[in-house]
């Protein structure tokens, strides 16, 4: 994908969902199906324009079938401008050409493209039976209970998730020297009981809480986020410094700790794409991607670096444990297996 001026953290991003065909192929069936409907027996085309922009950019780097003609024939790195367009007429948070943040790109980009869908299904009828590619690959459902500590009064909420954004804490052997953090304590820290100052509804002496969280379903992809930036202040200015914590990208992650009884199936993900942060700041630096692509002969999957416009193969090894690039890894993207 050829950098349009700033744009390694959209170019990293799309690098690591396009590592998810099926949920690209899901995507244009849905396309396929909402695009057209009918009023008064007279069909109209419905657009459907941010769809319809990543879509195209993913046909132009050959990851689905080309949506027109002349991309079948195109060579080179593809130009991304159309789904940047596209995003900037929905926020203006990406505007310009300066650097951005890749996890609030990738999450906003999910986001919208919910909405887009959802509208369009709603137009189409609410009784059109048609699970979004959104929800199926990207909705992760919680149930959030809060129990009172002096009455043991409890209830619940259900809270839907897109992604996860995981702390980067900090071990040492008895050496004092630094040893690597995992995603797996990050998904440890993230669902571990806390307790939060709320009163009890039921009872005077309730003053505090204990939260707990459970997964009720789990999606076809798990978007991880690792919360690298830490609020600075320097001189009354404030930054987000950067924590270069080691993390290794586990190949593959469980959810079963965490998840209802009656849901543990299938909670088992296995790496497709690491998008890395080069640099130390939040507004500065460079991104890269390595994501799994289906080989050009057709027998399996290979994995390969994405710098923007350029690519080249890579190893599963390689990816796992470098030390370099474990002080890099920023979002990791699974899926189930």
């Amino acid at each position: 994908l050829t950098n349009v001026g700033n744009t390694c953290y959209l170019n990293s991003s799309l690098q690591i969902l396009f590592s998810v065909p099926d949920f690209l192929d899901d995507l244009k069936e849905t396309y396929d199906k909402l695009n057209t409907i009918e009023i008064e027996n007279d069909k109209k085309s419905l657009p459907l324009p941010l769809c319809f922009a990543l879509l195209t950019v993913a046909s132009r780097v050959r990851v689905i079938q080309p949506l027109i003609q002349s991309d079948a024939t195109r060579d080179g790195p593809a130009y991304p401008s159309i789904l940047k367009k596209q995003m900037d007429v929905l926020t203006d948070k990406f505007a310009g050409y300066e650097q951005r943040d890749a996890h609030e790109f990738l999450s906003d980009l999910i986001d919208f493209l919910h909405d887009e869908l959802a509208n369009a299904k709603n137009v189409n009828g609410e009784n059109m039976e048609l699970e979004l590619p959104t929800d199926k690959y990207f909705r992760l459902d919680v149930d959030v209970c809060l129990t009172c500590n002096s009455c043991k009064y409890s209830r619940s909420k259900e809270e839907l998730y897109r992604h996860l954004s995981v702390e980067v804490g900090t071990n040492q052997n008895q050496e004092g020297e630094e040893e690597q953090w995992s995603i797996d304590e990050g998904l440890q820290r993230f669902f571990q009981p806390e307790v939060r100052d709320i009163q009890c509804e039921k009872c005077e002496e309730g003053k505090s809480v204990t939260q707990t969280m459970t997964i009720k379903s789990r999606p076809k992809a798990l978007l991880v986020h690792l919360k690298r930036f830490i609020v600075h202040m320097n001189k009354g200015e404030m930054t987000f410094q950067k924590s270069k914590t080691r993390v290794k990208s586990e190949n593959s992650i469980s959810l079963e700790t965490f998840t209802e009884e009656a849901a543990k199936r299938g909670d088992t993900y296995e790496l497709k794409g690491v998008v890395r942060h080069i640099g130390n700041t939040s507004n500065s630096g460079h991104y890269t991607a390595d994501a799994l692509r289906k080989q050009d002969n057709g027998n399996g999957n290979e994995w390969v670096y994405f710098d923007d416009s350029s690519s080249s193969k890579t190893s599963i090894e390689s990816i796992l444990d470098n030390g370099k690039s474990q002080r890099n890894n920023y979002l990791m993207l699974y899926g189930r297996l």
